[in-house]
């Protein structure tokens, strides 16, 4: 048995009704990853609908917080107690479709400083997220060590030099 995870952006627009002032997002026990896509979705959402009164792309935001790593959602407890629907009685283990690779400390000189948190290679195909891009923008990898040598893999927990210029704190995922 494993509840599933809590998903109130669908009911934005009667957050605004309710004058309701603050959103708390779960993330106690969840990756970096799952927070930071969180965190700006739910911002995206909010600016979005505060703008037009309306989000015209809550399916397309809604699809990008399925991206990482959940156990399902449900909307239990914010319009009516939690029913037997919020729980995933058959779970077969967290669904998702992004990894989270490592986060973007600083940029200097046009290069990117990475910390990893999984192994990566030269070439690999990679995507950048940051607070304020509404979509990943897709990155081919080239390494280097912090001493400027060409590196043909990292592994976790190195710090390494990535040749493109980014945002500090964005993070990197495949």
């Amino acid at each position: 048995m494993n509840s599933k995870d809590l998903m109130g952006l669908t009911h934005l627009p009667e957050y605004f009704k309710n004058k309701i002032d603050a959103v708390k997002i779960e993330g106690r026990m969840k990756s970096i990853l799952y927070v930071a896509n969180a965190c700006k979705h739910y911002r995206l959402a909010i600016d979005a609908f505060e703008k037009n009164k309306s989000i015209d792309h809550m399916n397309s935001l809604t699809d990008a917080l399925s991206q990482v790593s959940n156990r399902g959602f449900t909307d239990a407890s914010l319009i009516s107690p939690a029913q037997t629907s919020s729980i995933s009685y058959d779970w077969n283990g967290y669904s998702k479709s992004l990894e989270y690779v490592g986060v973007i400390k600083s940029t200097k000189n046009n290069k990117a400083l990475l910390e990893t948190k999984q192994p990566i290679s030269r070439g690999d195909g990679a995507y950048l997220m940051t607070p304020t891009q509404s979509s990943l923008m897709p990155l081919t990898l080239e390494i280097e060590s912090l001493q400027g040598e060409s590196l043909s893999q990292a592994v976790p927990n190195q710090h390494v030099w990535l040749n493109f210029p980014a945002p500090d704190h964005g993070i990197l995922v495949r």
